[in-house]
């Protein structure tokens, strides 16, 4: 078994009334890199940050807003 793991961080120039659509979105781009790059045509979102292939997590989101 492998992993690619890592960590970024990032601070969003919008306020943080819209830092929540942040997981939704890097969901969505990362489903649809993997439609367009890799060889796989079924992942499915799991609401609201993780993906599925075959139903198996194949990535997810965490997010803090820091107070």
């Amino acid at each position: 078994s492998s992993a690619l793991l890592f960590s970024i961080f990032l601070e969003p120039k919008r306020g943080s009334n819209h830092w929540g659509l942040l997981s939704l979105l890097a969901s969505i781009a990362v489903h649809d890199a993997i439609r367009t790059v890799g060889e796989i045509t079924d992942p499915r979102i799991k609401w609201p940050n993780d993906i599925l292939v075959n139903n198996k997590k194949i990535y997810f989101i965490l997010y803090q807003i820091a107070g």
